[in-house]
């Protein structure tokens, strides 16, 4: 018999090979444009309101004399305490020591002539005796009943209320055509009032509350303690 060969088996195909999927990127998104916040523009002063504040300072100004007038005037005051006070003291309040201050005001201010050029500084001997040896401008206000409160912003300015009453209510502010030579002068005057009820008041005491023997509140603040100068407040 012939011999029939084996009938040759096939290889099993290999499986394919699978290609890995290709990883598609996320689609771009959009980025949200960065909105810068809203400010507000400045608003500039209204010219009117302008206009009313400016109206609003003159009118609690008064006419002083020039700049180097009332420098003078301080130095006077100055040269006048330290004759009467030599140790610092308040000096005293008495018709004697008052005529005493005027005569030194009063030659010392002769002294300075040129630098009073444009002022009238007839009436301020006695002026700046009354501040050495009382209070000065307040003395008439305070002898005035109509007048409830006084403020004192710096030497240079003064403000009362006037009312029938005590109340203020609704009451505006008017100046005083009166001046303090200066802030030396307002601290000498408010000294006087809070020695008078046992109080300090001085650069080592800047801030002191009193009141008057007939009840008159004062409330100060030392110049060495204000920026712009002594702040008093009387009220009655």
């Amino acid at each position: 018999e012939p011999v029939i060969p084996p009938t040759p088996q096939r290889s099993p195909t290999p499986p394919p090979i699978r290609q890995p999927a290709k990883v598609q990127p996320p689609p771009p998104q959009d980025e949200a444009p960065i909105v810068a916040p809203k400010v507000k523009p400045v608003q500039p002063p209204r010219p009117q309101r302008q206009q009313a504040d400016a109206q609003k300072a003159d009118a609690f100004q008064i006419d002083l004399p020039p700049l180097v007038a009332m420098q003078a005037r301080g130095a006077v005051f100055l040269s006048v305490t330290k004759a009467l006070a030599a140790d610092g003291g308040i000096p005293p309040d008495d018709d004697a020591t008052l005529e005493k201050a005027r005569s030194a005001a009063e030659k010392t201010l002769q002294a300075l002539q040129k630098k009073l050029a444009g002022a009238d500084f007839s009436s301020w001997p006695m002026q700046i005796a009354r501040e050495v040896c009382g209070l000065g401008p307040l003395t008439e206000l305070l002898e005035d009943e109509a007048v409830v409160e006084i403020f004192i912003n710096g030497p240079t300015q003064i403000l009362v209320r006037r009312a029938a009453d005590t109340s203020s209510i609704g009451i505006p502010l008017t100046p005083v055509n009166a001046f303090f030579s200066s802030d030396e002068a307002v601290a000498l005057v408010i000294r006087r009032v809070m020695f008078a009820a046992g109080l300090k008041f001085d650069a080592e005491h800047p801030i002191a509350e009193a009141r008057m023997a007939d009840g008159t509140r004062v409330n100060a603040v030392h110049h060495a303690a204000a920026v712009k100068g002594p702040i008093v407040t009387i009220s009655r």
